[in-house]
């Protein structure tokens, strides 16, 4: 039920941008942007949610990895999984594990989004022990993989508050959210911003658009000498794990339409680089959000 409320509330998300979105194509390529430091080009940190997707065949987490290691873009493509540990169709399951093992041995991060056996459940809604508790056995289950605690964690449903922020400080991990969202769910019957190629293209477009102003106000940080601009899909979605490669090379495309330069490495292709680049958004953008008014900050925080 959770799934499907959840991935409900992405179709609306995506079908309420959809006039916006089909009329972007038409617009001219804009002028290039002229960055806070004239060398510093944008590049690409692929996150996934909500996986390892241990119950489906063929299994589409198997799908972007093999897409990562491989495609027309860039070869050996690094990228932070946001596991849910426990759930038992997910991490609890063997094959869970074992996709959480490759992961990591084939040099992604893996990073926490719960390690609740009930699964995908709203930290904000959760009792401070049984959250605590998710955060314990997420950490250690992604230990005994890594060899290390994870540094990195993603609220489930994107929702957090005071008192989880907290929470997740005490624990020594970093709250990462996104720039950039395909808003493709974690599969079912909801996939509406992924069925035809126009608009991805239109989607992409207009959510790097929202980038390039935000780069131009001076809000993203530059990392070793590039602008990290982080991109969420769900690996548990069948649909995006076969067009993988297609949104890969749509995201450079878009970026250059939209007047922002990409770097000549677009994405991220080292598990070291892209926790130093996550670490210095994680504390940048908890920032920018403490600068919401404050009955809209209650609202996206579940407060």
């Amino acid at each position: 039920m959770h799934h499907i409320f959840r991935n409900i509330l992405y179709s609306i998300s995506f079908l309420g941008l959809f006039p916006l979105l089909t009329s972007c194509q038409t617009l001219a390529p804009e002028r290039p942007l002229t960055l806070p430091r004239a060398d510093a080009g944008i590049r690409f940190l692929l996150t996934f949610d909500d996986g390892p997707a241990a119950s489906t065949t063929p299994c589409p987490t198997v799908s972007v990895l093999d897409s990562l290691r491989s495609n027309a873009v860039q070869r050996n493509v690094k990228a932070i999984f946001f596991v849910q540990t426990r759930e038992p169709k997910h991490g609890g399951a063997e094959a869970g594990k074992a996709l959480m093992k490759r992961e990591h041995a084939e040099g992604h991060v893996l990073a926490l989004h719960s390690g609740s056996v009930r699964g995908h459940i709203n930290h904000t809604l959760m009792a401070p022990e049984e959250l605590q508790q998710s955060l314990t056995d997420g950490m250690d289950d992604i230990a005994r993989i890594t060899g290390s605690l994870p540094l990195f964690v993603r609220p489930t449903f994107w929702r957090y508050n005071a008192k989880t922020l907290g929470r997740y400080e005490n624990n020594g991990l970093y709250m990462v959210l996104s720039d950039i969202k395909a808003y493709d769910g974690s599969g079912g019957f909801f996939q509406f911003s992924n069925v035809l190629s126009s608009q991805r293209h239109g989607s992409m477009l207009s959510e790097l658009q929202r980038v390039r102003g935000r780069i131009g106000r001076g809000e993203l940080p530059v990392v070793n000498g590039v602008i990290p601009v982080i991109v969420t899909f769900h690996d548990t979605n069948s649909h995006t794990a076969q067009h993988i490669a297609e949104y890969m090379q749509i995201l450079v495309e878009e970026a250059r339409r939209a007047g922002l330069r990409v770097n000549d490495k677009p994405y991220y292709d080292s598990a070291e680089e892209i926790r130093t680049a996550a670490l210095d958004r994680a504390e940048h953008r908890v920032i920018l959000e403490t600068r919401l008014p404050a009955r809209l900050a209650r609202f996206f925080k579940g407060t």
